[in-house]
């Protein structure tokens, strides 16, 4: 956009044609495909903290993440001592949320402004009339404000919010897609609670969600389009689910196995990686335990990856609870694209859950009558509303872990389950020792089809069987 087409979108007031000359470049419609393009323009500013000794910015990077598209644009990372930034090929019709990002791959701060009520908070924005020049960003209380504010074309009707949003049990069928849906200033994309209630189970293990006045709404009961994954654009849909399992029998240490899912056009793309803390990058290995992971997605029907070149884009990788992780921690996945232009999208890993069993007591016993066998556990040892959520129980041999039988439904009472059907007779042929071990496997409902949401799995102490 030229300096007269400038004073044209600014000045709508002025002649008819200075804005007609000037319209596609005042507004367009959300970028959703690869050959979109747009006039860019390079942001530019330095960071300084509130507190002169905290250089909080240190070994972090400044983005923008557009509101509509999920793409963020990313600054190289900031040095204590010289800590000025640069944004380059940023689209200037984007709407954002600025965000420092900490060493730790942690939103540390996000860019915003109050309104003129002063209540109301503004986190989105358009690069406006600023040119590029953010000026200095102070960090205080874990806001940023710009030297630059008054430029900085804050949204009113995008992403802000003065308290936050809870929805009542009848919803409105005049669904507006918002990218902050509890409207608490956080992204859906980076938001550990999407719908406000305060819950401190990740997302996908939140089944009864949305709080309002009295009681909670459970999920099934929710238009599709309020779940955290309502809106799955034609690129850019970028979501990391995990499944918590016993590393070992006794149950001492879990492996965390993360499914990263990103959605790109397949034939475009020649290489997407992942990246996140380098303790995860130095200790991840791939779903077999065996190799480290390689940090590559992949769309070609391999390694967990469903279905070839069907631009659902996968990578999978399994780190142990050893390694150390943070509750707001994001992954990035750096997109190269055929002709040599550069994507990036982020999202959650979701912060890691711990259910808690009783160890002196098996998790489940076998109750036989006439010739049906039940295996009958209680989940009243688990904290937390399970209530909704799928589940599995796996008979296994405890000499070698062979899987004698498998049964799954849907888990309707988290206190206690039970399930029928195998036979008593098939079960004590299997093994002259007559011990098992019960797998219990409890999954939540996925963001994006074809996930598998969180999970966790429970292993029972070695049980006796007497026909």
């Amino acid at each position: 956009m030229n300096k007269n087409q400038r004073i044209a979108c600014r000045n709508r007031s002025g002649v008819l044609l200075a804005m007609l000359t000037s319209l596609q470049s005042c507004a367009r419609a959300p970028i959703e495909t690869v050959d979109d393009t747009v006039s860019n323009v390079t942001i530019s500013g330095a960071f300084s903290d509130w507190n002169p000794s905290a250089s909080n910015f240190s070994g972090g990077v400044f983005l923008l993440l557009d509101a509509v598209t999920n793409e963020i644009f990313k600054s190289d990372p900031i040095k204590a001592d010289s800590p000025s930034f640069q944004i380059r090929n940023v689209p200037v019709t984007g709407k954002y949320y600025g965000i420092l990002l900490g060493a730790d791959f942690q939103p540390l701060a996000y860019l915003q402004k109050k309104a003129p009520d002063g209540k109301t908070i503004l986190p989105v924005f358009k690069v406006g009339n600023t040119d590029g020049q953010f000026g200095t960003l102070v960090i205080k209380n874990g806001k940023l404000e710009s030297s630059q504010q008054s430029e900085i074309d804050f949204q009113t009707s995008v992403g802000a919010h003065s308290e936050l949003r809870t929805f009542a049990a009848d919803f409105s069928t005049n669904f507006i897609a918002s990218p902050d849906i509890d409207t608490d200033g956080i992204p859906n994309v980076l938001d550990t609670d999407v719908d406000g209630d305060g819950d401190n189970k990740p997302n996908a293990l939140d089944s009864a969600t949305y709080a309002g006045k009295t009681v909670k709404t459970p999920d099934s009961e929710i238009p599709w389009q309020f779940n955290y994954g309502y809106g799955i654009p034609k690129m850019g849909f970028f979501k990391c689910e995990y499944l918590r399992t016993p590393n070992a029998k006794d149950n001492a240490t879990f492996l965390f196995k993360y499914s990263c899912q990103l959605k790109m056009p397949a034939k475009r793309i020649e290489k997407i990686t992942l990246r996140t803390t380098q303790g995860f990058m130095d200790g991840a290995k791939f779903w077999n335990g065996a190799d480290p992971f390689d940090w590559n997605m992949r769309d070609d029907g391999s390694l967990g990856d469903l279905i070839s070149e069907d631009g659902i884009w996968t990578g999978r990788f399994s780190v142990t609870d050893a390694i150390p992780s943070y509750a707001n921690q994001t992954i990035l996945a750096d997109v190269k694209m055929k002709d040599g232009t550069m994507k990036s999208y982020i999202t959650t890993l979701e912060p890691k859950i711990e259910f808690k069993t009783r160890t002196d007591q098996p998790l489940a016993a076998f109750v036989s009558a006439e010739d049906n066998l039940y295996l009958f556990f209680s989940l009243g040892q688990l904290s937390g509303t399970l209530s909704g959520f799928q589940i599995s129980a796996t008979i296994l041999k405890d000499a070698d872990d062979t899987e004698i039988a498998t049964l799954t439904q849907p888990l309707f009472d988290a206190g206690a389950s039970a399930f029928a059907g195998i036979s008593q007779l098939g079960l004590a042929a299997t093994t002259d020792d007559m011990k098992y071990r019960i797998k219990v496997k409890i999954t939540a409902p996925a963001a994006l089809p074809g996930l598998l949401g969180n999970a966790f799995e429970l292993y029972s102490l070695p049980l006796d069987y007497t026909p």
